[in-house]
């Protein structure tokens, strides 16, 4: 299940608004692809607008309740395209109390929170129905009588976050690795990737060859990788060991640079993902901090093509200028800040725009730092 459209708007009403708008020209939600790159200044709403994804998914799966979040006070709609079945779920939430929800699917709103109205599908008709003010009824659904609430559901699960520029399990070991294939990891526990990958070997064998053809694909030229006992730790703890080109000895995870650290997790992480055949949504805060250019451009270049056209959707956030000259503006998202509001420009509702600075023979760079998304051929006049 794709995510099409998105649109939020926090603390309405207050002196601390802040509301995603999807286009420079009217108010319509921020449309989404299959892969996409969300570009802009610091503080213009990058970070905030993956993090409410974030919330939203929590919510729906029912891992947060509402007055655990720290916006407990917003407005979620979000469309969604489930194998060409349009999905529909709109949520209202203020002070940690459910408002307003409702699911419409294919055009039928089955879910009605305001006007206590859910439909039962093994009596075919809708019923009067009443929860806690402070839960969502999608998470209270029976698997029966509401399994169209399933694919939702399932997205909010299998959503996972991923902020770059955090360690990404570098510092989280286990204790036993036979204890990791029999655990069940969420796709948000990106922290338990040594776990992830005991877990992952013992599925899929061809996985280990794939990640270290990936790493090669970035300059880390890898001959094994393997979860293993950290022979240096005065404790029993087990990570990652990966065996370099060159190098006579293994390195555990402590003693690999956070760059590649970050990259390998976030292969191996993916590629479980793929190999699963899982629909997801991956969302990556400040893809390739921590790495140098090529590394970053080779890393996002993979990321793209092992997902594109896949079962797994991509949204990424990025500042960095060698990385937006490097990846094709078709797959762009430019915010601009403007008061309270964070505005999207993209192909999708600038197409003219994107299409005229393809005529320049400029860098891509250039197309965010003269503002021509806002200014067209302006830019160049002022």
């Amino acid at each position: 299940m794709i995510l099409k459209s998105f649109s939020y708007i926090r603390n309405k009403g207050t002196k601390n608004e802040w509301a995603i708008k999807g286009s420079p020209t009217e108010e319509s939600p921020l449309k989404l692809v299959d892969v996409n790159l969300i570009v802009g200044k610091n503080a213009t709403g990058k970070t905030n607008t993956v993090s409410s994804l974030r919330i939203l998914a929590d919510l729906i799966s029912g891992e947060k309740e509402p007055q655990q979040i720290i916006y407990n006070t917003g407005i979620y709609h979000a469309s969604f395209d489930n194998q060409g079945i349009p999905i529909d779920y709109f949520l209202d939430v203020k002070g940690g109390v459910v408002i307003d929800e409702r699911l419409t699917i294919d055009g039928q709103t089955l879910l009605d929170r305001k006007n206590k109205k859910l439909y039962y599908q093994g009596e075919k008709k809708y019923f009067s129905f009443q929860t806690d003010e402070n839960v969502l009824a999608i998470t209270r659904r029976d698997k029966v009588q509401q399994a169209y609430m399933e694919p939702l559901f399932l997205w909010g699960r299998n959503l996972s976050f991923y902020a770059f520029g955090s360690s990404l399990g570098k510092s989280t070991l286990m204790k036993d690795v036979t204890i990791a294939t029999k655990e069940i990891f969420k796709p948000r526990e990106t922290d338990k990737v040594s776990g992830i990958l005991v877990k992952a070997l013992k599925e899929f064998e061809e996985l280990k060859s794939i990640v270290i053809n990936d790493m090669s694909k970035i300059g880390y030229q890898l001959t094994d990788i393997k979860p293993s006992r950290l022979k240096f730790l005065p404790v029993n703890a087990y990570g990652i060991l990966v065996k370099e080109k060159g190098l006579s000895d293994y390195t555990d995870q402590f003693e690999m640079s956070q760059g590649m650290f970050r990259a390998l997790s976030l292969l191996i992480q993916l590629e479980y993902s793929l190999l699963s055949n899982v629909p997801s949504c991956i969302l990556i805060d400040d893809i390739g901090e921590g790495l140098d250019y090529e590394r970053s451009q080779d890393l996002i270049n993979i990321i793209i093509e092992k997902t594109k056209s896949s079962h797994v959707q991509v949204i990424m956030t990025t500042n960095n200028r060698f990385i937006m000259n490097t990846i094709p503006l078709h797959y762009w998202h430019v915010i601009n800040r403007e008061g309270n509001k964070s505005i999207f420009y993209n192909r999708g509702n600038s197409n003219k725009t994107f299409e005229d600075f393809s005529m320049t023979g400029l860098n891509n760079f250039d197309f965010f730092a003269t503002k021509f998304y806002v200014n067209g051929m302006e830019a160049f006049e002022k």
